[in-house]
Formats: structure tokens, sequence, C-alpha cells
């Protein structure tokens, strides 16, 4: 969870739209990030690796 909090501040202050899902098990969650038009997912998934 603490690297989702800090992607999603990160989000924030960069005015990116994002939220944030609690994972089943309540012990983590995962940070989704919008687009305002189509990537590839290999870019999404190295935005969201780094």
């Amino acid at each position: 969870m603490d690297d989702v909090r800090a992607v999603m501040a990160t989000c924030c202050e960069e005015g990116i739209p994002a939220v944030v899902e609690r994972s089943r098990s309540g012990n983590g969650g995962h940070g989704w990030v919008f687009f305002s038009e189509e990537v590839p997912a290999v870019l999404a998934r190295k935005l969201g690796s780094r």
C-alpha cells in the first residue's frame, strides 16, 4: 500500500486522473491511471513498473 500511496500522491500533484482499488485480501491495493487517448499496453506497463 505504501507504493500505491506514493504513486497516487504523485498523480495528484501532477493532475493525473487515477484511483485506488483495494485488493480482495484487504492488505494491498491497485492504482488505476486513466489516459485521455489510447496507449499501447507495453507503454502503460512500463509506466506502472517505474
